[in-house]
């Protein structure tokens, strides 16, 4: 498999007014957004989300967020489609405690692990492999992850100037399920915050991760 990550640290943006909207690249690839303005709803209104635990949300990087606090807080996201090439991005901002996990993506043919470790040790784990970063901060950080089967190659960023990437057949495949803030096993719980979740049924470009990094709210 191939990894490739990129965190940018959230500056001011170009991009005006566009938290707000689904289709943000006109061309109907955006399939969810989650922007965790008092519910977990998605935009769409296909694919709404439910709580687990205690439902919080606090301050975000535009209006409120998804806030995981207790052992038993996590956003279940259980009606997605079949995933095949996708891009998830967020914006998360995590706690300082230890072995927690901001995302799990879980289908028939394979598992991405997101997760702080032990002193902002950042850490991607997938079926047999795993890569480790030392990238984790409390700041608010801007996640992607995508996958494109026209080159096999799984993308994650992590960072402006940081990017690692790894072949992979392995793709999520059908009945996909998406999990904020826990693991496919309940064991791990993230602390922080989660803000701005979108999918998309591509891979998204270069320039359009940028452009989803300037997004600014709607007014």
């Amino acid at each position: 498999m191939i990894f490739s990550p990129m965190v940018m640290n959230h500056q001011t943006s170009n991009i005006t007014g566009t938290t707000c909207k689904l289709d943000i690249f006109g061309d109907g690839s955006c399939i969810a957004v989650y922007n965790f303005d008092g519910n977990v709803n998605d935009l769409s209104g296909n694919y709404n989300g439910t709580w687990i635990g205690t439902e919080q949300y606090d301050t975000g990087v535009y209006n409120q967020s998804a806030k995981f606090v207790t052992s038993d807080d996590g956003v279940l996201i259980d009606t997605l489609p079949t995933i095949e090439d996708f891009t998830i991005s967020s914006w998360v901002k995590w706690d300082g405690s230890n072995a927690k996990m901001p995302i799990y993506l879980k289908g028939d043919n394979n598992d991405i692990f997101l997760y702080w470790v032990d002193g902002n040790i950042y850490k991607y784990y997938e079926t047999d492999s795993y890569v480790d970063n030392n990238k984790g901060t409390t700041d608010w950080q801007f996640i992607v992850i995508k996958y494109s089967s026209d080159d096999s190659l799984f993308t994650m960023s992590l960072d402006a100037n940081y990017s690692e990437t790894m072949s992979s057949n392995k793709v999520i495949g059908s009945n996909p399920i998406l999990k904020l803030g826990y693991s496919y096993k309940d064991t791990y719980r993230f602390g922080g915050l989660i803000d701005q979740v979108r999918i998309f049924n591509r891979a998204l470009t270069d320039t359009e991760i940028e452009e989803l990094y300037n997004e600014t709210a709607c007014t």
